[in-house]
Order: C-alpha cells, then structure tokens, then sequence
C-alpha cells in the first residue's frame, strides 16, 4: 500500500459491513469491504503474490482466481492506493 493511507475500522452501512479508505494526498474517500480489507493489510511490502493469495485462500476458505486478484489491484492501483501508483486524478 501507498504510505500513508488511511484504513478506518469496521463500521455499519446498512446491513453491509464496511471500511472506510482515505487516500493521503488527494483526500478521496472509497468504502471497502471486509475482504478487501484484509487484502489491502496484507500489501505491505514483505508479501508476495503467493503469500496474499494463500493467506486469503486460508482466511475466507476460498482461492480467487486470477482475473479477480487482477480487478481488485487495478482497482487499488488506479485509486492511486498502492505504492508507486500514480496519484489519481481530481
């Protein structure tokens, strides 16, 4: 993850469960879910690609296939969330 990003804890949006996610530079807000959010805790730098993906598969007893794993970090790179990602714009 980019430094600096702000995870908020677990809260209630109507029957859903979300975080909130602030991006450091620009302010944007996005809701994320629960699993998403483990991922993005996981995307700290001392993790590959096969260590989120079995800690995933471990935790919520199901293996993502690829195309998923791919949505979801295009999703965070184009947020501007993960570390290099260009910031994104206004």
């Amino acid at each position: 993850m980019r430094p600096g990003v702000l995870i908020g804890p677990a809260v209630l949006r109507g029957p859903r469960t979300v975080h909130l996610v602030k991006h450091p530079v620009s302010g944007a807000a996005f809701e994320v879910g629960p699993k998403e959010r483990f991922v993005m805790g996981l995307l700290d730098g001392t993790r590959d690609a096969d260590d989120v993906v079995a800690a995933y598969a471990e935790r919520f007893r199901l293996r993502l296939p690829e195309t998923q794993w791919t949505r979801l970090l295009g999703l965070l790179g184009a947020r501007g969330l993960l570390a290099g990602a260009p910031d994104p714009a206004p």
